[in-house]
């Protein structure tokens, strides 16, 4: 007997779905509710990751001082090779730059998301300097034999650099072939 009722509205049921399909197909298509693709959302799912990573490592530096460890080796190299302009920092100068670099990170994720060109070599450079940032922290420690400053964040660091560094290759290489 149930199957009978079932079958007696199946053709409404049907028509109900097709015109939801239809409703939502046209929704999809309208600029307004345009989602990036999936290479673009885990691309900038990657971006708000190093942002995230960074000012963790920022907060880790901070607090485990950095700063004057940092300063008191440029001071050296530049006694030893007077060439090189490395600048000394201040701690609010350095803190604030660096708060203010993290915030702008966080403000170009939009711009990630929606797939960007421009921000595909910013993401590349970025990766890069980071997994650099973190492989210097690591190298540090393992040189002087003790913890350094920022390295308890290093391993979030390079994780987060390389994911944004897979993903923007990801999204380059999706969008260059026109995917």
């Amino acid at each position: 007997m149930g199957w009978q009722v079932g079958a007696r509205y199946a053709p409404v049921a049907k028509l109900a779905t097709q015109q939801n399909r239809e409703t939502l197909g046209a929704l999809r298509r309208h600029p307004m509710f345009e989602s990036p693709t999936t290479c673009h959302r885990r691309w900038g799912i990657a971006w708000l990751g190093l942002a995230i990573a960074l000012a963790i490592h920022v907060t880790d530096e901070a607090l485990t001082g950095f700063l004057p460890l940092y300063n008191s080796i440029v001071l050296e190299i530049r006694e030893s090779y007077s060439f090189i302009p490395l600048p000394t920092f201040t701690f609010p100068i350095w803190l604030g730059g660096l708060i203010v670099a993290v915030l702008i990170l966080f403000l170009l994720s939009p711009l990630v998301f929606a797939g960007r060109t421009p921000l595909r070599y910013l993401s590349y450079a970025l990766s890069i300097i980071m997994i650099l940032n973190g492989f210097g922290h690591i190298g540090a420690s393992l040189y002087w034999g003790t913890l350094a400053p920022g390295v308890y964040s290093s391993p979030i660091l390079l994780v987060a650099a390389v994911a944004l560094l897979v993903s923007t290759f990801q999204a380059h290489r999706k969008s260059s072939a026109g995917v």
